[in-house]
């Protein structure tokens, strides 16, 4: 089975350096006409870049750095902001009372499972903390079917993505406004906006992906 998080070796590497390459390009460190005018150097020029194995290993160390920054409750945190939960800590709720997913329905989860809504806490609290173990037990039980994986490494990507487009903001504002290094750009702060809430959303949709993945994969297991 393929590494769960393997795309801290590309996929992370490759933001960092759009962002880079932004950068540069904002403060005029280079200029896309010379892509137009040299299409065939461009090119070259891109292809040398990208299979570089110095560039590759130093994105790779910042990438592992960036990312041990930050705790997995903290950008979880990150990610709903104080203003949301995470999909495993509702989902059992939600299926009963507005199950969106066709895969399944209520009554399947509830004639496998009775157990689960036998035991559900009325205090709120309890029930979120009671919803999320339960699910986390039947995630733990099919963690390695395909389906599961995939969703389960597509959400890590998307939140780690989402975390380091963050920290790449924060360092571009101290070396800019505070020390200075770099010069301060709008459109620079912007993009990192831009790009920050648009990985938030896909975060959030791949999490209750994972989510409803496990349960469907839970119902078929039990069905074959």
């Amino acid at each position: 089975m393929a590494e769960l998080k393997d795309y801290r070796k590309k996929e992370i590497p490759m933001l960092l350096l759009g962002n880079i390459l932004v950068l540069l390009y904002f403060c005029k460190s280079f200029d896309l006409n010379f892509f137009s005018e040299n299409s065939l150097d461009g090119i070259k020029l891109i292809v040398s870049i990208l299979d570089s194995a110095v560039l590759s290993s130093i994105l790779y160390v910042f990438t592992i750095i960036l990312d041990g920054i930050l705790t997995s409750n903290f950008k979880e945190k990150l990610v709903y902001l104080c203003f949301g939960k995470l999909p495993g800590k509702t989902i059992f709720t939600e299926i009963k009372t507005n199950n969106k997913d066709i895969r399944f329905s209520y009554s399947d989860l509830n004639e496998l499972h009775p157990e689960i809504y036998e035991n559900i806490p009325q205090d709120k609290k309890k029930r979120s903390l009671y919803e999320n173990h339960v699910w986390y037990k039947l995630y733990s039980k099919n963690k390695k079917e395909d389906m599961v994986f995939l969703s389960n490494k597509e959400y890590l990507m998307f939140r780690d993505m989402y975390c380091i487009n963050i920290l790449v903001l924060l360092l571009y504002l101290v070396l800019s406004v505070i020390l200075k290094i770099v010069s301060f750009d709008t459109r620079y702060i912007v993009f990192l906006v831009v790009f920050t809430v648009l990985f938030n959303i896909s975060t959030r949709n791949k999490a209750k992906r994972l989510a409803y993945n496990v349960i469907a994969s839970e119902l078929s297991q039990n069905r074959s």
